[in-house]
């Protein structure tokens, strides 16, 4: 079941109004991979394969495991909680404690070698493929309930990774929607600036509503931030960067402004990117400026006491 939380999250599709985005799929194989690995048939599939594994594999010999039966009717109760649902069965089973007769072969570490590789069966093509050639086709009811849960999200193509849901990644490098509109501000900002740079060089007088806001943005980080805060010296020098990591905010902001887009600096990989920029910044700068020893000592404060 959908957090109360996700429409604030980072995310793998944009949402829009069911009446603009429509899903037209006709079969099973027009969905995407993680929508038919989180249809409860194939968890239910996949489930008895995994227990098949587990029931082959030597280091399961000593242990006295459950019926096939009785384990998915426990993984279908445990699934079946908002906590855990739509989870597969590889996590019911390192997650639920009751499973004293996998929870102690788990501890061994044989035991944790072999579940890595029974683990990371289901993600392998064929295994999906597999229920594909075997499983019965989607009814018509499932696909239309389907298309309707899929109405107004606009899903991001990921041709570098996969997913495990609309929210997160499995494995590779996916691309989420404010990547996008990071790539999006960027490149605006790009534009604007590359713009400004050309009319500059043809003349020294701002012309237009543009050029003057911008010139206005940057004189004022000279005189009013950089100025103060760098002194005089050097303030041209980091100029550019409080400008650029300003405006990148500021477009990121704006666009957390538009409905069904979000603010990319809401994702703590985002400020935290911006963070160990300005970190490093003044770490090397510090670094060159004042030695490994100067730029250490300045950190600390004078208390203007004698020794």
């Amino acid at each position: 079941m959908a957090s109360n939380i996700l429409h604030i999250k980072d995310s793998y599709h944009f949402e829009v109004p069911k009446a603009l985005w429509r899903s037209h799929r006709e079969a099973r194989d027009d969905f995407p991979e993680y929508w038919v690995r989180l249809d409860p048939d194939y968890q239910d599939w996949e489930a008895s394969k995994l227990y098949d594994a587990l029931a082959d594999s030597s280091w399961m010999d000593d242990v006295q495991m459950p019926s096939k039966e009785s384990v998915i009717q426990d993984y279908h109760a445990w699934r079946g909680t908002r906590k855990h649902f739509a989870k597969p069965f590889t996590t019911f089973l390192e997650e639920n404690r009751e499973l004293e007769w996998f929870q102690d072969q788990l501890k061994a570490d044989s035991g944790r070698q072999a579940w890595a590789q029974i683990k990371n069966l289901p993600m392998s093509q064929g295994y999906l493929a597999e229920y594909e050639e075997t499983a019965p086709v989607w009814p018509a009811g499932k696909i239309e309930e389907y298309n309707h849960q899929l109405d107004g999200k606009i899903l991001i193509p990921q041709p570098f990774g996969t997913l495990k849901n609309n929210y997160e990644s499995a494995s590779g490098f996916c691309i989420s929607k404010f990547m996008v509109i990071e790539l999006l501000v960027a490149l605006i900002l790009c534009l604007l600036l590359i713009r400004l740079a050309h009319r500059m060089k043809r003349s020294d007088r701002p012309r237009g509503k543009l050029w003057n806001m911008l010139e206005a943005i940057l004189v004022y980080f000279r005189d009013e931030v950089a100025r103060p805060a760098i002194g005089e010296h050097d303030a041209a020098r980091f100029t550019p960067l409080l400008w650029t990591i300003f405006l990148f905010i500021l477009g990121c902001n704006l666009f957390g402004m538009i409905p069904w887009m979000g603010a990319p600096t809401s994702a703590f990989g985002v400020t935290l990117g911006l963070a160990l920029v300005t970190f490093a910044t003044g770490l090397v700068y510090g670094l060159k400026q004042l030695g490994f020893f100067g730029y250490w000592k300045n950190l600390v404060p004078d208390m203007g006491l004698p020794w």
